[in-house]
C-alpha cells in the first residue's frame, strides 16, 4: 500500500508540473498532534514532519492546489490494572502508533495573509501494543503490531508571514480519520521556485 501511495503521488506531482503556467512553492514543516476521542485513550502526544507544495495555476486564479506527504509518531501510553482476585497481581499494556500520510486539497489565501484549506488524505497507521501479564499467570508478555489504512479529511486555518526569501506559515488543523481523530498545530517554511 505504501508503494502505491508513493507512486500515485509521484505521478500526480509530475502531471501537475508539466503545466508551464503553474507556479510551484515547495515547503517543509513540523507539527504536533493531540489525539481526541478513543484515540486519546491509547496514545499520547504526536509529533512529526512533512514536505509539501502549493501549486498556483495562474496568478489570478484562486484557490491554490496543495499536496503534502508526512510522518507522525504518537508517544506511548501505559495503562495498568490491579485485580488480585482474578489475576493475582498487576497487568496492563503499553500502546503507541505512527502514521505515514499523503494528501491533496485546496487553499484560499487572502491578501492579508490568512488562509483556509481543506485536504483529503490517505493514512497508513501502524499500531503497536505490548501486553504485560502477572508473573504467576501461565501467559507470556506479548507484542502485537497491526497496520491500517484510513481516509482522512482535514480542515486547516493559518497565517502566512512574508520573509526575505520564503514564507513562514503557522496553522492549526483538525484531522478526521475514523478512529484516529486528532487536533494539530504546526509551522512550515515555503519557498518559491
Amino acid at each position: 500500500m505504501k508503494k502505491l501511495i508513493l507512486l500515485s503521488s509521484f505521478v500526480l506531482i509530475s502531471f501537475l508540473c508539466v503545466n508551464a503556467q503553474m507556479k510551484i512553492s515547495p515547503s517543509v514543516g513540523i507539527g504536533i498532534a493531540v489525539p481526541t476521542g478513543s484515540f486519546a485513550d491509547n496514545v499520547g502526544l504526536g509529533y512529526g514532519a512533512s514536505v509539501g507544495a502549493d501549486f498556483k495555476i495562474k496568478p489570478l486564479i484562486k484557490p491554490e492546489l496543495i499536496a503534502s506527504l508526512g510522518y507522525y509518531m504518537f508517544s506511548e501510553k501505559e495503562q495498568e490494572f490491579t485485580n488480585e482476585l482474578k489475576t493475582g497481581g498487576e497487568y496492563g499494556f503499553k500502546s503507541k502508533a505512527n502514521t505515514f500520510y499523503i494528501g491533496a486539497g485546496a487553499k484560499y489565501v487572502t491578501l492579508s495573509g490568512f488562509y483556509g484549506a481543506a485536504m483529503l488524505s490517505f493514512h497508513n497507521f501502524t499500531n503497536k501494543v505490548e501486553f504485560n501479564y502477572p508473573d504467576n499467570l501461565p501467559l507470556e508478555d506479548e507484542t502485537i503490531s497491526e497496520d491500517y489504512t484510513r481516509l482522512g479529511f482535514t480542515p486547516i486555518v493559518g497565517y502566512q508571514f512574508n520573509l526575505a526569501a520564503f514564507k513562514l506559515e503557522v496553522f492549526i488543523r483538525y484531522s478526521i480519520i475514523s478512529d484516529y481523530n486528532n487536533f494539530g498545530a504546526g509551522a512550515s517554511l515555503k519557498f518559491s521556485l
